[in-house]
């Protein structure tokens, strides 16, 4: 199988990191981090999320917006809007200081990934979700993905296809096509 290659730089990071190593106040336990093309960092924390802009020369970290409690995973829009998934209030986006409730019903996310209009979500209890932020709807596209409950850490969009990261594997879905494909540690 032929792998197109992806600068690192481009993909969402999803990490665990010590608060003392982030420029953080070492009470925040970070749950992700995502960088823009402008280099802004967006740090989604147990206490809101948080940015530091590229051109910070001490680093320091700003709040933006309200806290908004455990913020499990994050991604921004081209147009500045942040959609977030929180335990607190679900689904979330926030720009220009408005906060809008996209979804109630998660509070579980383990990545989230915009292409164009569609919000990908991938959750630890295992599924798929495809929110459509123009129409506000929500599928679920873990039959089609034959995803078993297992949780997906990481998801990212490369053309089309939503490739999901598991611990044992890669699972890589073109819903235009409905294929699945697998990468295995063997492979």
């Amino acid at each position: 199988m032929k792998l197109q290659e992806v600068s690192l730089d481009t993909l969402p990071l999803r990490c665990m990191l010590p608060p003392t190593h982030s420029g953080l106040p070492a009470e925040y336990k970070i749950h992700a981090v995502w960088k823009t093309d402008d280099g802004a960092r967006w740090t989604g924390t147990s206490d809101g999320v948080w940015m530091v802009r590229p051109d910070s020369k001490e680093g320091d970290f700003e709040q933006v917006g309200p806290n908004f409690g455990v913020v499990n995973t994050v991604t921004l829009g081209t147009d500045g809007t942040i959609y977030m998934n929180t335990e607190w209030q679900g689904l979330v986006s926030y720009r220009d200081g408005q906060i809008e409730r996209l979804d109630t019903t998660i509070h579980n996310a383990s990545g989230l990934f915009l292409d164009d209009t569609d919000l990908w979500i991938c959750t630890t209890d295992g599924r798929l979700l495809l929110y459509d932020v123009e129409k506000k709807t929500l599928a679920d596209k873990s039959a089609a993905c034959c995803l078993r409950g297992d949780t997906p850490w990481g998801i990212v969009v490369l053309d089309g296809n939503v490739w999901m990261l598991f611990n044992r594997r890669i699972l890589i879905y073109s819903p235009d096509k409905n294929v699945l494909r697998y990468i295995l540690p063997s492979d």
